[in-house]
């Protein structure tokens, strides 16, 4: 795992868009990018071997909660 974390740059997931994922203008709703977000960060997770439940004595930090999200749109 190691040698994975010293030569991982980048990490790129693909995501389905539906219909109801989209604006009037047919552009993706802004709601959606931080679920987007969420899912992806879960995905690098995984690829790292950090993904999934374990039993709660032998890890106790194997949750994650996000206080804020912010975005700026221009």
């Amino acid at each position: 795992m190691k040698r994975l974390k010293e030569h991982m740059r980048f990490f790129e997931q693909l995501h389905g868009i539906y219909f109801d994922d989209l604006d009037l203008f047919r552009v993706l709703h802004n709601a959606r990018y931080p679920l987007l977000i969420e899912r992806t960060i879960g995905a690098f997770w995984k690829k790292l071997g950090w993904g999934g439940l374990s039993e709660l004595e032998t890890n106790p930090d194997q949750f994650h909660l996000v206080r804020v999200n912010h975005f700026e749109y221009h």
